[in-house]
Formats: structure tokens, sequence, C-alpha cells
């Protein structure tokens, strides 16, 4: 979602942009790259819907289960994060879903589903950072690779045994590169 909001704001304000950090995100249409898999394009709005319809249930086990400090060892187990994040900061993560308004949630990625902004990227003309999870199933590998190379002046930074949420997993090689980028950026600026 972070990736797509960024590419929107220097399609609408390119002057006011020194240098994009894209994190763990597609360029466009994510339902479309979910796990590799293209039938999601199709589920995922259903479900999306489905969920919208009925948001209350949702919002109940969303609240129980983020309370739940063994929820982020089940998220493990799952593969869905990995065996180096910050059990603390995602049991923060995991509270804050629980507050989450799921009707606006869900109306919200229907919409994200449909935008694109892959046509803006060989235009970019400010230095590019993407941090891509090698292990990341919402945002495989490859988008992020993709991604890298229709950016001209484009650093792809891949985080080994990580998942989409890389920068919870690995914060220190993660704000290494940042520091780097930013100070990169400003020598430009």
């Amino acid at each position: 979602m972070g990736t797509q909001l960024i590419l929107e704001f220097y399609k609408q304000a390119s002057k006011r942009v020194a240098g994009l950090g894209l994190i763990c995100g597609t360029a466009g249409k994510p339902f479309e790259t979910v796990m590799g898999i293209h039938l999601f394009k199709y589920v995922l709005p259903a479900f999306f819907n489905l969920v919208r319809t009925f948001n209350k249930p949702v919002e109940i086990v969303a609240k129980i289960t983020s309370a739940f400090p063994g929820f982020v060892h089940a998220w493990r187990w799952l593969g869905l994060v990995a065996a180096s994040g910050d059990v603390e900061a995602f049991q923060e993560l995991y509270k804050e879903i629980g507050k989450i308004d799921f009707k606006s949630y869900f109306s919200t990625m229907l919409m994200l589903g449909k935008h694109d902004a892959w046509d803006i990227l060989p235009n970019i003309k400010v230095p590019t950072i993407i941090f891509a999870g090698e292990k990341d199933f919402f945002t495989p590998l490859d988008v992020s690779e993709r991604i890298s190379e229709l950016i001209p002046n484009c650093k792809l930074i891949k985080i080994p045994d990580s998942s989409h949420y890389a920068p919870l997993e690995y914060p220190d090689e993660f704000l290494d590169e940042i520091a780097i980028f930013i100070k990169r950026c400003l020598k430009k600026g």
C-alpha cells in the first residue's frame, strides 16, 4: 500500500521529491502478484467485498487475536514472519490491527487493487531505493526486481530470509541502508 501511495505522490508532485524509498511493495494492481498466483486477482476482491459486508465479526476476531501474545509465533509458524523479527515490535503492530475499521480498510484495499502506477516508473528522475524481502509472499521478489529494472538510478536491496515485514525483521540492515540513501539524496538536493 505504501509503495503505491509514494508513487502516486511522485506522479502528482514530482518537483517536491528528492528521493523515493519503496519498501516491500508493488507499483500497482497488487492482487495480480500476491504469492505469484494470478487467480488471486479474482479471489481477493470477492473476499474483501465479503469481509467489508460482514465487517463486525471480523473486527471482533481481530480484537481477540491481536491481544493474544502467541499471535506472532503463529505467524512465524505459518511462514508469514521471519524468525529474526522483533517479537515486541510485532506485538505492538498486531495490537493496532485490533483497532482497524475493517469496512474502511477493505474498501481501501479494493481501490488499491485497481490502482496502477507502473507507467511512471521509467520517468522517475530522483534516486530510488527499493527494499525487498526475499520471502515476501505479498510482494514476491520478482515484482521488486521488475520495478528496479524500470526505474533509472535505482538500487534494489534484497533482504535475505525476510517477509513483507522486512524492516521489523532486520531493522539494523534497513536503517543502515536508509541512512546512506538519505545522505545521498541530501547531497544532490
